[in-house]
């Protein structure tokens, strides 16, 4: 008997959706694109629940025929494909004909739609992959989408989804993204009958960036206008003084569509080569046009990634692009030209480099500084003896087993970060501010404000509710400085947008960033006292032995593998 069957399509469909339809967001934005790819000039969503019980997309394209309707909920089935040819230049956002199918196997969708000659609509409703009939309904030239309870015949897939402000979240940064792209189309967002965004049609994208961004100062942006061969890159480019601890405000866009591609972060990366520190990010708004034949945007379920047929001329274009707009004249950084994806560029350009900053070692008698061990007595000894140190930067040192090497940067970044945290778990003296701090959070997590306020409150800072989106920091802990105030403050809500993380999971970030910079470093000479010193604060804290990236401290050579070196047992 065959043990091999062919899918129930209803089936197929749901394992379909799994690959194009993670969260409410990606709703919206498969029902965006068919909007924009019809044509429409207005179009409008609600969201209830972060879009996890209701999604409603309207616009006014050219909507669809009543005998439309149903083979547009097939697989496959799409007006803008006719041959094999047409995959080899998409000119449109949407191509597969899997939008919909995807859509309806796994939620209860109505969809409702009229042309314009005709005197009525027409509505189809579908429950999780079940047609019902197409009936006539009274519709406004366009489209109407419905989608209420995604996932609700896939509990495995709706258990995955997040509370309804971070499905939320993402739904906001989406539509800014179409918003940036399409600058004619007027857009709205309305979650639980609340107002969210409001754009109407603006002249440029330059002028949509500032209506959907004006927390940034115009004079800030340069122009960015230049043609390379068949390669077109136009936009915005931030001054490098103008750059942020998150890349949220990013943007870049392939023949309107907007894309994470490697290739135009590793040319960005290079633009702002040694103009700023790393780890920052410089505010970008760019589009690349080019014949739709030279790029393939079909290598991807969600089309999230393209792949260019000439990489090392659009490479060129926008790193040249960008720096005639930032630097006039200056000179293109070293190997400008080359281009070999490897590991993620934009983080290989951040992760190579750690900011000096000058500090006192071990600080053991009260300071503005952060709080470090009472004093040495206080501590119980190590069980390693330091010996030397090797090349400024790595501890010798004797112990129970054999011989070890202690990164010394690593170590103390360790122990600052558990003294740190402690402080921060004992809720240690606040320092009021003589006037209150006001923050504007990102309108992708404005929803989020209060969630922000409690977060700081207990990590020892005195922060409330400000008005809607804002939140007002009254007071710090007493042992920051003023310039950690200001940078643990800045990097916190300059990263308050990026939707992969939790607020708390941006604080801990923003520790680990003080923790390092306030850390002895590499190359760093320290006495024999200094190195003890450490050592003993290290096995005292009785904190794990890596930095709180992950990286390891300490390296042991044991005591038999050095006697085997030299014939000994």
């Amino acid at each position: 008997m065959s043990v091999i069957r062919v899918l129930p399509d209803i089936l197929a469909n749901q394992i379909a959706a799994g690959e194009v339809i993670e969260r409410p967001a990606s709703v919206v934005k498969e029902l965006l694109e068919n909007a924009l790819d019809a044509g429409a000039s207005r179009i409008r969503v609600e969201l209830s629940a972060g879009g996890r019980s209701r999604i409603l997309v309207e616009d006014d394209g050219c909507g669809m025929e009543p005998e439309d309707l149903l083979l547009a909920v097939e697989r496959h089935a799409t007006s803008k494909l006719r041959c094999p040819e047409d995959l080899f230049a998409i000119a449109t956002l949407g191509f597969r004909g899997e939008a919909l199918p995807s859509i309806a196997s796994v939620s209860r969708l109505t969809i409702q739609s009229r042309v314009k000659d005709a005197s009525e609509g027409a509505s189809l409703r579908v429950e999780g992959g079940r047609f019902g009939a197409v009936e006539p309904c009274g519709l406004a030239v366009g489209t109407r989408v419905e989608v209420e309870d995604l996932f609700y015949n896939v509990p495995a897939r709706r258990k995955f989804l997040k509370a309804p402000g971070t499905e939320l979240s993402h739904a906001i940064a989406l539509m800014e993204n179409y918003a940036l792209a399409r600058p004619d189309v007027a857009f709205t967002l309305l979650h639980e009958g609340r107002e969210v965004i409001n754009l109407p049609p603006a002249k440029a994208m330059r002028e949509r960036f500032f209506t959907l961004f004006p927390e940034f100062p115009e004079a800030d942006l340069a122009e960015v206008e230049y043609e390379f061969n068949a390669v077109r890159v136009s936009g915005l480019a931030a001054v490098p003084s103008r750059n942020l601890a998150t890349p949220r405000y990013q943007f870049t866009l392939v023949n309107g569509r907007f894309v994470r591609d490697r290739l135009l972060q590793h040319a960005v990366a290079m633009a702002y080569e040694n103009t700023h520190p790393k780890g920052r990010y410089p505010v970008l708004l760019l589009n690349v046009t080019l014949p739709a034949s030279a790029v393939d945007v079909n290598v991807h379920p969600t089309k999230r990634e393209v792949r260019f047929s000439d990489s090392q001329g659009v490479h060129q274009a926008v790193l040249h692009g960008i720096r005639r707009a930032i630097a006039p004249g200056a000179p293109l950084p070293a190997a400008a030209g080359s281009f070999v994806p490897q590991a993620s560029p934009a983080f290989a350009w951040a992760s190579n480099h750690v900011v000096r900053e000058t500090s006192p070692l071990f600080i053991s008698a009260p300071s503005s500084k952060a709080p470090d061990v009472d004093a040495a007595s206080a501590l119980n000894p190590a069980p390693l003896r330091a010996l030397a140190q090797w090349r400024q930067s790595f501890i010798i040192c004797d112990g129970p087993d054999g011989l070890y090497v202690v990164d010394q940067h690593v170590a103390h970044e360790r122990i600052r970060f558990e003294q740190l945290r402690r402080f921060i778990e004992m809720q240690g003296p606040v320092q009021p501010f003589l006037d209150p701090r006001p923050y504007e959070l990102p309108r992708n997590v404005k929803h989020r404000a209060a969630e922000f306020a409690e977060l700081l409150t207990a990590q020892g800072f005195d922060a409330e509710l400000f008005g809607e989106g804002r939140v007002a920091v009254r007071g710090a802990p007493a042992f920051l400085t003023e310039r950690e105030i200001n940078l643990i403050l800045d990097e916190f809500f300059e990263s308050a947008g990026e939707l992969l993380k939790t607020p708390r999971e941006q604080w801990k970030k923003v520790l680990i960033m003080r923790s390092c910079r306030g850390s002895v470093m590499l190359n760093d000479p320290l006495t024999l006292e200094k190195m003890q010193f450490l050592l003993d604060t290290l096995f005292s804290l009785g904190a794990p032995l890596t930095c709180p990236h992950g990286r390891p401290i300490i390296h042991t050579l044991r005591e038999a593998e050095v006697l085997a070196w030299f014939g000994r047992k």
